[in-house]
């Protein structure tokens, strides 16, 4: 196509030639020459119109070929740019993703070093008010203890004064008993006395009564 081209813009140049020194003024030609001029020039015509034609269809072809070879271009292009924008967006995911997962690592991690603290916190609050709690139970126990062993020294110094005066008691019941025993024997004594009184007194009345009968 390149090299037929190439002819009919030779022969283009040849025949221009021609015409110019046809149309020449210092020039004069037979009516052969000019009949053959005109053939020339009809052949001329034709093969513009020919190499026109070719010219078109290489332009057309080359128009579709850069057409087709751009569109292809941008295809890949957009195939490219749609592919890297893929790869983009799923390694922004993933990272997104890692990123995510690793702030919610951290923060589950966290807040449950912040439960298991505070919970610590709460279980030794809890722990110091048991121990000040059984502290001050143990110092009301002691408190107790100490009132419970001085109400037991008062008990024995009570029960000790019991004990005296029991012994006491009983040395004065003894007493009282032989006392008694005395008394008893003195009033027996004493009964046997009125008894012997009574019974003398009775004899003299009996030895009066029977002196006045005499007189």
């Amino acid at each position: 196509m390149q090299s037929f081209s190439f002819s009919s813009i030779a022969f283009l140049l040849r025949f221009s030639r021609a015409l110019i020194r046809l149309h020449s003024p210092l020039t004069s030609y037979s009516l052969q020459e000019k009949l053959l001029a005109c053939s020339l020039a009809r052949k001329v015509v034709v093969v513009v119109l020919v190499g026109s034609m070719a010219l078109l269809s290489e332009f057309r072809n080359i128009t579709i070929f850069l057409v087709t070879r751009s569109f292809s271009f941008f295809i890949r292009t957009c195939s490219f740019i749609f592919k890297t924008f893929v790869v983009v967006v799923q390694t922004w995911l993933e990272l997104l993703k890692t990123s995510v997962s690793f702030h919610l690592n951290i923060f589950w991690t966290t807040s449950m070093w912040i439960i298991a603290f505070v919970s610590l916190l709460g279980r030794i609050v809890v722990a110091l008010q048991r121990e000040r709690q059984l502290q001050q139970n143990l110092q009301f126990l002691e408190i107790e203890f100490e009132n419970v062993l001085w109400e037991r020294k008062e008990f024995q110094k009570h029960f000790q004064a019991a004990m005296k005066e029991q012994k006491v008691v009983e040395l004065m019941l003894d007493e009282l008993e032989m006392i008694h025993e005395k008394a008893t024997g003195k009033i027996s004594h004493l009964e046997s006395e009125l008894h012997k009184l009574r019974n003398e007194n009775l004899r003299l009345q009996e030895i009066k009564g029977k002196t006045c009968w005499q007189t």
